[in-house]
């Protein structure tokens, strides 16, 4: 059993391996952080279309400041223990 910890509210997210823990954490996402989770996928979404260099800036700086909140949840997966 894998279980870690939301790095945004502190709740704990379960699964016996990588594939149920995944699932389990994608529902939590979705759910509890919908806002995080709809601005990430617009960002993705618009960097996908051919824009000005500018806007294409701004919205890689976005999405670090984004990954830089989730990335810690992945951190605990790769990590043993």
């Amino acid at each position: 059993m894998k279980t870690v910890k939301c790095e945004i509210c502190d709740a704990d997210i379960q699964g016996e391996d990588f594939e149920a823990w995944f699932k389990a954490a994608f529902a939590h996402w979705t759910v509890e952080h919908a806002d995080i989770m709809k601005q990430m996928s617009q960002i993705m979404k618009e960097m996908s279309i051919p824009h000005g260099e500018q806007v294409q800036e701004k919205h890689q700086k976005e999405l670090r400041e984004m990954e830089s909140e989730i990335n810690p949840l992945f951190n605990h997966l790769v990590q043993p223990g």
